[in-house]
């Protein structure tokens, strides 16, 4: 067990979370970043599983505990499928939570949780001390928690206990309702990005760094993790279809499936593979990149997508769910999620994939014009005014600091 502690003042923010990595940790972490910048003064606690993000040392006024255990993120998609089994695994964290909180119970002033399941200790602990510690968890996947009777009556249950449910699609809004959840309690809140810029200086400079670069005209990117539900492996297919027409596939992240990318690179001059890249890096990958292939649930898309469109590059994205329980199910995403000039849902086949990207290097896509629509669309509806209504909800802070905006 790890613990990392800076200053703290006598009342907190208790954030729970069964992993300190992926998509919905990522969330969390720029909501904190967020935080911090604007209530310096407001005390946050996180308690988890796994390896502390090292990110959170640069923050003040934080402390983190972290247990080790086996990576949630590496077993998410055998999880979703079994409640049972997820409480399992999560045991040796739950128990954790449940200490933690007994011995600060006094000094927390709300508890905001990665999911429900890591949010069950502090409603026991609500129910027989009760005291009014407020309750938010922050729900990033349709788990369709409404098609199972055991479910809807826990979820029911626990609400009864929950000030609020922070939700990221309206799907998973009407789901809560049907389990019997207040519509007025739950409230639905953007993905959001914090960097939105077209970025024009240092790209030769970056380009010499990775020289491959300049060797090709049209580049595709594919950042996450190497799994079968985000789409890797198909993209991977598309990458080494069209080998012979001049077209860069750069995979960025790691996981499960790296070996398939390190066969496929040693096989074809067209796909490269980089791991541990700097955000600031991947950054300028966004913006040199033509179009990036990416993943969504049925009602929203993957972070990955957001920062491609942030950066200008338009996204494609297979219309299979990237929801691990849905992913096995082949269901379908059924409409468009962004404007179809920045965005293109497409079947989650090889041929239809390839077809498009072809398309798109004949036609010199994207315009400047194309990239400038990409920005819009975030600044209009992912921006950081997304974070603000967490922060308004939550109503913990101290004073804003004004200087940060």
């Amino acid at each position: 067990m790890l613990f990392n502690t800076k200053n703290e003042s006598n009342k907190f923010l208790l954030i729970l979370t069964p992993s300190f990595t992926g998509g919905s940790w990522n969330m969390f972490y720029r909501f904190i970043k967020f935080y911090k910048k604007n209530y310096p003064e407001t005390s946050i606690s996180i308690v988890g599983s796994g390896k502390i993000d090292k990110r959170l040392e640069n923050l003040s006024n934080l402390s983190s505990l972290g247990i080790k255990w086996f990576d949630y993120n590496k077993y998410v998609h055998k999880l979703e499928r079994s409640p049972i089994l997820n409480i399992i695994f999560n045991l040796p964290l739950l128990i954790l939570i449940t200490v933690y909180i007994i011995i600060n119970f006094t000094r927390i002033s709300a508890i905001m949780s990665n999911g429900l399941l890591s949010l069950f200790p502090a409603i026991f602990i609500k129910y027989i001390s009760k005291r009014n510690v407020r309750l938010f968890p922050w729900l990033h996947t349709d788990l369709r928690l409404s098609e199972s009777k055991l479910m809807k009556k826990v979820v029911k249950s626990c609400s009864k206990f929950i000030n609020a449910f922070f939700v990221n699609s309206e799907d998973i809004k009407e789901d809560l309702i049907k389990c019997g959840v207040g519509r007025k309690k739950i409230v639905v809140v953007n993905n959001w990005i914090d960097y939105i810029k077209l970025l024009s200086d240092k790209i030769q400079k970056f380009k010499d760094k990775y020289r491959f670069l300049n060797s090709y005209k049209f580049i595709v990117l594919y950042v996450g993790r190497f799994v079968h539900y985000k789409h890797f492996p198909l993209y991977l297919k598309v990458a080494e279809k069209l080998a012979s027409e001049e077209i860069a596939f750069i995979f960025v992240g790691d996981g499960e499936l790296y070996y398939m990318v390190q066969e496929a690179t040693s096989k074809n001059n067209n796909i490269f593979v980089l791991r541990g890249i700097p955000d600031d890096e991947l950054r300028y990958l966004y913006s040199i990149a033509n179009i990036t292939l990416t993943y969504a649930d049925e009602t929203y898309l993957s972070l990955t997508a957001l920062e491609s469109l942030s950066m200008g590059t338009p996204i494609i994205y297979a219309d299979i769910s990237v929801s691990p329980s849905k992913y096995y199910k082949k269901i379908k995403i059924r409409r468009e999620l962004v404007p179809k000039a920045i965005g293109f849902k497409v079947e989650a086949c090889v041929y239809e994939i390839g077809r498009l990207i072809k398309s798109l290097k004949d036609a010199n896509f994207p315009t400047h014009n194309i990239r400038a629509k990409c920005m819009e669309y975030i600044k209009l509806n992912h921006s950081e005014r997304n974070a603000e209504v967490l922060s308004n909800i939550l109503s913990i802070r101290g004073n804003r600091n004004d200087k940060n905006g």
